[in-house]
């Protein structure tokens, strides 16, 4: 039951904060807007809309347009600056309220950089976790296979495990980044202490929430045949509520687990 109210709280912490959510998010906004017009303009829908032919990747390779390679990294590295600009502006909107202003949530270059580290120390240990994990799967399902058990069953069964344990630990190291974001210095251990005996809880927040994302990814695909455009709108607000709902799972967990916050949900 508390895994289903974080994730109510969490969605609850967008649309109950729904200005500020959209003041927040102007940063990448305003660059997705600016990106897919850039894009559009230098290379065309016909380029835009190919898809890549892996059975001849140098004749593919031979269709990339000059300035290609220039596009992919600023659009990496203004999508990641956009990112941790927003991430960390709604962490403290919402753990210190610290509102941003009509144009924009206030750039912190100090938090966003504690943010950026402490992510790509996460993203490190969760690509350990990740290698770690394979292998003991693999042992498992060689294991499970000399049982007579169908493998497609096999797989299922080993894929779910594997995304329960990888998020499991993800979610319980995740503190880190609002600590970051607010600047308390949280430390992983600290972290992985604070979330103790949260398991079931978070592993309930995590499969209700990849549930609902799917649920509301449907309308997008049927609008996508029958009104393009429509299914295009829907899906950029998709995309702009994940990503916002994601960073509102985190600050939730911080909120909950570290500074022992009510949900009053």
């Amino acid at each position: 039951m508390l895994g289903f109210q974080l994730f109510l709280h969490s969605l609850r912490m967008i649309f109950g904060n729904f200005g500020a959510a959209v003041r927040v998010t102007i940063p990448v906004l305003v660059f997705s807007a600016v990106i897919y017009i850039w894009m559009f303009a230098q290379f065309g829908t016909t380029f835009v809309g190919a898809t890549w032919d892996a059975s001849d990747p140098q004749r593919a390779f031979s269709q990339i347009p000059d300035g290609f390679a220039l596009f992919v990294v600023i659009f990496a590295v203004g999508g990641t600056i956009t990112f941790l600009w927003t991430a960390t502006a709604w962490h403290r909107f919402i753990l210190l309220e610290e509102t941003p202003g009509s144009t924009g949530p206030r750039w912190d270059g100090g938090a966003i950089w504690r943010y950026f580290k402490a992510g790509f120390i996460l993203v490190l240990l969760m690509i350990a976790a990740t290698l770690a994990l394979s292998i003991i799967m693999m042992i498992v399902m060689i294991i499970l296979a000399q049982l007579s058990i169908p493998p497609m069953l096999i797989g299922l069964l080993s894929s779910f495990l594997m995304f329960v344990l990888l998020v499991l630990v993800f979610y319980r190291l995740s503190p880190i980044l609002p600590s970051a974001a607010v600047g308390t210095g949280l430390k992983m251990s600290e972290a992985w202490d604070a979330t103790r005996g949260a398991g079931w809880s978070l592993i309930v927040l995590a499969v209700v929430s990849v549930l609902a994302g799917m649920a509301i990814s449907i309308p997008g695909e049927i609008l996508l045949s029958a009104a393009p455009v429509l299914g295009v709108i829907w899906q950029i607000g998709v995309q702009w509520i994940s990503s916002l709902f994601g960073i509102s799972i985190l600050t939730t967990i911080y909120g909950v687990y570290v500074e022992k916050r009510d949900l009053n949900v």
